[in-house]
């Protein structure tokens, strides 16, 4: 056995003097997950168009299956797409939608044998509802050793 395999082994299995362990790969609550980057831009649409391009985005075209196949590549879950896009508890292969608020509101949650994340998109009219509403996206994720 090659030690790189070897140190891949004994990384999977707890030592039995250590205890249980956690990992990245433990059901963290969304609050727990790293902060990496939020990107945000100011967009002349109503938070329905964007709301539906959104939709459109994570619900359809060839993304599925493009997201299908690296999926399976790297074990994610969820594994399939179901539901309506954006809709509390749909899912894409990689993730699913954990929370929904429509017009306002999408967080998508997911794991893979190499880290746990979650995409943040948040849709904000600007004061007094006049101009460019603001798009926000942020991203949070917990890479496995």
């Amino acid at each position: 056995m090659s030690d790189s395999a070897r140190r891949a082994e004994s990384a999977a299995e707890p030592a039995a003097e250590d205890g249980p362990q956690e990992g990245p790969q433990e059901d963290l609550p969304f609050e727990d997950l790293p902060f990496v980057d939020e990107h945000s831009v100011l967009v002349k649409a109503s938070a329905a168009d964007m709301w539906r391009a959104l939709a459109r985005a994570y619900g359809g075209g060839s993304m599925p299956s493009v997201t299908g196949v690296y999926g399976q590549l790297v074990a994610a879950e969820p594994r399939r797409s179901a539901g309506e896009p954006l809709a509390a508890g749909s899912t894409l292969p990689g993730s699913a939608v954990a929370e929904s608020v429509p017009e306002r509101l999408v967080r998508f949650a997911g794991r893979h044998r190499y880290s746990r994340y979650a995409l943040v998109f948040a849709l904000a009219e600007r004061p007094g509802g006049d101009g460019p509403r603001r798009a926000r996206g942020e991203h949070h994720r917990v890479l496995s050793p």
